[in-house]
């Protein structure tokens, strides 16, 4: 399996205030590290860009969980 980019980890810090980064500019920034090759199929849960914004969004301080 391919490793995540290194870049991910370019993620910028949650802003002082305890306000969080918008989810729209976090899974930007981690499609943004996937690269171009991925695009124009479906993926896979396991496939790198669906891992990558997983992964940004728990950095975040996000999770998701199922609407009620």
């Amino acid at each position: 399996m391919t490793p995540l980019p290194t870049s991910i980890d370019l993620m910028p810090a949650v802003p002082d205030q305890g306000r969080r980064l918008d989810p729209e500019f976090v899974i930007a920034v981690a499609l943004s590290t996937v690269p171009y090759r991925w695009s124009g199929r479906l993926l896979s849960e396991e496939s790198l860009p669906v891992r990558a914004v997983l992964i940004a969004l728990k950095e975040a301080g996000y999770r998701i969980v199922p609407a009620e």
